[in-house]
């Protein structure tokens, strides 16, 4: 039985017909709109040819060209399917490049050109905010390419024309939306405090993008400071972490869909089969934990050039495929030992209600390519403690104002001299500090009018400069803000160096203003002298700062070595240049010691002899920590109860007490030779030890804040001191040691049973629980208490 449905029609079919048929605009538009169905079809159909492509372009640019006013809506319609649509997004592209196009039917490349063009310029018309899109904006700026280099092209003027006001008109409304929509932005309240936003990312920054975050602003002023802090440390939070994200979320997706042993990521490295080793105490960063890469993995790495696991690197562990995540930061790491052992020390942050790094147990490391967080963290910590009276350039870079103000150093009517940046010699130090002003260049306009003649300044070929370069100059010496910016190779360091010289050999001025620009001639140190105010030069890498110091250097005065104190200070560390090693603040703090004055020198050793305390302190702890020292009994005393501290009388029997003694360990020998004891029982009570020891699977973990109050130590490394255990208490590896080189005669079980008392006693010494206060209180004889049932009642 013949159905009675109408037979579909095809896209190809659709075409064909429609562009044999050469029909007028008005008609055409009235067949796609009843056939909206196959036109949609058309514009989605993957297998759809070039050729056919070419004849749709061409009937989609005569439908939008319909003039009637009445018809605006219908293709309005057609042009918002057609934008999202293949056709645009992509398909566009390599017929534009002309990869595709064949002058099928006489429909040559001139017009394919015109009838996309068409299309562009309607949808700019009819529609602006959709011309907007990127899809629609990257087909503008491919027809302009396009266009510009179609020499053959005849109306290429008009179309050229016609594409630019397109583009330019498109642009335009781009940003005003953008600007609306910032502005809006502006006014939503922040879900927290930046300042209180904890600097260390968590599970849900690392698995989730940010919901409250805000465009940093190119167009207008921000409300108010907090404002400015709040967007800026949002943002650069997001970049520092959002490598580490990406990485992640490129493991899981490749984990997710085939769990590969040798998985390589486009976003991060990965290290697998990564251990806990153990848990130590590092003087510079407090608890941190000792990691172990896997030893086949390790070898395959070129650790000489390989900037992998350096100090300061954020990284993301897990031993559960990373549905548990542990954010840990590298705070020792030498390429020498990764290289030959696969061992670096990390500082471990938890997160939520009682996490455990496993221990023994293979687990996975991520590292992103790129956020140094070492970096990212003195910056993120700094914009949180910034405050409205001690924020720079507030009028600037929170208020946008335009008119930048001359500098507050600068005397009014000064006159610069210029002599060393036009004759290319060395500054006079001397000359300027006694404020000689003769022989300078002609007096330009006072530099406090707001219009400056450049006239009035020497030319740019005087001044060795080329006009842009001249006038940036002239901006750096006249504006108390100014950016200079330009690609590699047009002279930005060169030029920096000429300001430089300009304003030090200029210091006469600027050394008695302060910052409000008023004069400190009446203001004088201890010593009776004038406050010297210095030029701060900061630079992004050691390289470029080595490289800015040594151009400095070579206009100062040549006694800028040889005086006690030079004029130069470089602040930082890794200074590849020996030269500059003199003036490193390191060096000077070393000079400035050995050459204090009596005064000062008692300063001085008060600083040494604290020094040398919170050394001796800080080895005690970690002494405490990693060995089994019994603390003697007068240490203890102070932290005893008066009844119970009244028990003990003398050191020794605080340590007969506690069976630590070696008498308490031969006692223990006669026991087990009484027994008649084999070896292979002693054996195995030791291999328990060695068991119980394996089975701690789990080592508690800092907080961030708990870290934060690590980090803020002394270096006391200056100091020469050593710590001798024997004063704190009995160290029972020491003495087990002792016993055994005492005499070469002792019986292996003999051994055996005092190593196994003293595992004993420091298992017991390193007991983790206490007893409460109402537990101690109803102890009336200590030498009723068994250790066993202590800490069984504990």
């Amino acid at each position: 039985m013949a159905s009675n449905r109408p037979e579909k029609i095809q896209p190809v079919d659709f075409i064909e017909d429609l562009y044999k048929t050469n029909i007028e605009r008005e008609e055409l538009l009235e067949i796609f709109v009843k056939n909206m169905n196959v036109f949609n079809s058309s514009i989605y159909d993957k297998k759809l040819s070039d050729d056919s492509l070419l004849l749709l372009v061409h009937l989609i640019a005569r439908v939008c060209d319909c003039t009637k006013q009445k018809r605006n809506r219908e293709i309005c319609k057609i042009l918002n399917m057609l934008s999202k649509s293949p056709l645009i997004k992509n398909r566009s592209i390599p017929l534009l490049l002309g990869e595709t196009c064949n002058n099928s039917r006489g429909h040559t490349f001139q017009c394919l050109l015109s009838d996309y063009l068409t299309i562009l310029h309607e949808i700019y018309l009819r529609m602006p905010r959709l011309s907007t899109t990127p899809q629609v904006k990257r087909l503008g700026e491919l027809l302009k390419e396009q266009i510009s280099e179609c020499d053959d092209l005849e109306d290429k003027g008009m179309m050229m024309d016609i594409v630019i006001e397109t583009m330019n008109g498109i642009m335009q409304i781009a940003e005003e939306g953008s600007r609306a929509k910032q502005d809006a932005e502006d006014k939503f309240v922040p879900p927290d405090d930046f300042r209180t936003v904890s600097i260390i990312p968590g599970q849900n920054d690392i698995l989730n993008i940010p919901k409250f975050l805000r465009r940093n602003k190119v167009c207008g002023k921000y409300l108010n400071l907090d404002h400015y802090l709040d967007v800026q440390f949002r943002l650069y939070r997001e970049d520092c972490v959002s490598p580490l994200r990406d990485a992640l979320l490129e493991f899981k997706q490749i984990d997710r869909e085939n769990q590969k042993e040798n998985i390589r990521l486009e976003h991060g490295l990965i290290y697998k089969n990564v251990k806990v080793m153990k848990q130590i105490i590092s003087i510079d960063s407090g608890e941190v934990f000792e990691i172990k890469l896997d030893p086949d993995h390790r070898k395959r790495i070129n650790w000489r050039n390989a900037k992998r696991l350096i100090y300061g690197t954020l990284l993301l562990i897990s031993f559960d495929r990373f549905n548990t995540i542990f954010f840990a930061v590298v705070s020792e790491s030498e390429t020498k030992i990764l290289q030959k052992k696969g061992c670096f020390a990390v500082q471990v942050f938890r997160y939520g209600n009682n996490l455990n790094l496993p221990r023994n147990t293979d687990g996975i490391i991520i590292e992103a390519n790129s956020a140094y967080f070492e970096a990212y963290k003195h910056v993120l910590k700094v914009l949180q403690h910034i405050k409205e009276e001690t924020f720079p350039f507030t009028r600037y870079l929170v208020h946008c104002e335009n008119e930048v103000r001359f500098p507050s150093y600068i005397s009014k009517h000064y006159v610069y001299d210029l002599r060393p940046v036009i004759k290319n010699c060395r500054i006079d130090l001397d000359n300027t500090y006694r404020g000689t002003r003769s022989n300078t260049i002609p007096k330009q306009t006072p530099i406090n009018m707001a219009k400056m003649s450049e006239e009035d300044w020497p030319s740019a070929e005087m001044l060795g400069m080329d006009e842009s370069q001249r006038k940036a100059f002239i901006a750096a010496l006249t504006k108390e803000f100014v950016l200079i910016q330009g690609p590699p190779g047009t002279g930005k360091t060169y030029l920096a160096l000429q300001i430089a010289k300009a304003l030090l050999h200029n210091s006469n001025r600027w050394l008695r203003m302060n910052s409000k620009g008023k004069d400190e001639k009446s203001i004088r140190n201890a010593r009776g002298n004038a406050p010297k105010p210095y030029m701060l030069v900061v630079c992004y890498t050691n390289h470029a700062l080595d490289q800015f110091v040594e151009g400095i250097i070579d206009f100062m005065p040549e006694t800028v070595f040889g005086k006690r104190y030079p004029e130069i200070v470089r602040f930082g560390s890794r200074c590849k240049n020996p030269k500059f090693e003199e003036l490193s603040i390191k060096n000077l703090r070393r000079k400035a010691r050995s050459k204090f004055n009596n005064p000062r020198d008692g300063i001085l050793k008060k600083s040494s002899k604290t020094k040398r305390k919170i050394k001796e302190i800080r080895e005690t702890i970690e002494a405490l920590k990693s060995r089994n020292i019994v603390l003697w009994f007068d240490v203890m005393k102070c932290v005893l109860s008066e009844n119970i501290a009244s028990q003990f009388g003398e050191k020794i029997v605080w340590l007969q007490w506690l069976h630590v003694l070696e008498q308490s360990w031969y006692a223990e020998v006669n026991k087990q030779y009484q027994n008649q004891q084999n070896d292979g029982a002693i054996k195995n009570q030791l291999g328990g030890f060695a068991t119980e020891l394996e089975e701690v699977e789990f080592v508690s973990l800092i907080s961030e804040k708990e870290f934060a109050h690590s980090v803020r130590y002394l270096e006391v490394n200056d100091v020469n001191f050593s710590l001798n255990t024997d004063i704190i208490g009995l160290d029972l590896d020491k003495q087990y040691e002792n016993e055994l080189q005492k005499t070469n005669k002792l019986e292996e079980k003999c051994r055996l049973i005092l190593l196994l008392e003293k595992k004993k006693a420091a298992k017991e010494l390193h007991y983790g629980k206490a007893m409460s206060e109402a537990q101690v209180k109803k102890i009336k004889s200590i030498w009723t208490l068994s250790i066993k049932r202590s800490l069984e009642n504990v």
